[in-house]
């Protein structure tokens, strides 16, 4: 990543980790997470570019003008998929992971963050945003004792008990043979007293 997206990333990281502070909903949800992202990047002129069903060639170009929402057919660019957030300038496509202590069990199926996790390493995305409750991330890192063996995560996040509370300080990890970035902090959600920890997956 170049310095452009380097700084956009870090902006959008530290927004989820607020939102994660201030809102219940902001770890059992990725369409909350997408939408206060989405918020931030349209009303700060930035604009975001989503596929069109049944074409391969053409996007849509989506940016805040004068108030108003234009919609915008464009060519697609490079490497515009199925990935959760696509910003056109600088460019930078996300993949968004949440895990809630209490929510459907679905969120929880290690091969949706594996997915996400390849996607990282083969340049599909830039990056994976990753936002749990304590309890479930420290089962991801293989910290937490479960009655089933489980696959974890523990090469690529940082042990709970290491990452930094209010700063966000940088691991290094590894996916598939391949260095990762995991730059991790822990807060505390107001309302709820909830410990979470939010990470970014990003390439070495």
């Amino acid at each position: 990543m170049d310095t452009k997206q380097t700084v956009l990333l870090n902006r959008l990281l530290e927004i989820t980790a607020s939102s994660c502070a201030e809102h219940l909903l902001a770890t059992s949800s990725e369409l909350w997470v997408k939408t206060v992202l989405c918020e931030w990047l349209l009303t700060n002129s930035y604009a975001l570019l989503e596929p069109r069903t049944g074409s391969e060639n053409v996007v849509t170009h989506v940016q805040l003008k004068d108030g108003a929402m234009t919609l915008d057919k464009v060519s697609r660019p490079f490497c515009v998929g199925s990935v959760d957030l696509r910003v056109a300038d600088p460019s930078l496509h996300l993949e968004l992971k949440v895990r809630a202590k209490f929510g459907a069990s679905e969120q929880a199926r290690y091969k949706g963050y594996a997915k996400d996790l390849d996607n990282v390493v083969a340049g599909k995305a830039d990056a994976l945003l990753f936002a749990a409750d304590l309890d479930p991330y420290k089962r991801f890192t293989g910290e937490a004792k479960t009655k089933k063996p489980r696959k974890t995560l523990d090469t690529v996040l940082p042990p709970a008990a290491k990452v930094s509370h209010a700063q966000f300080i940088e691991y290094p990890g590894s996916w598939n043979d391949v260095n990762v970035i995991a730059k991790a902090a822990r807060r505390v959600c107001s309302l709820s007293g909830e410990e979470r920890i939010i990470v970014c997956v990003y390439l070495n």
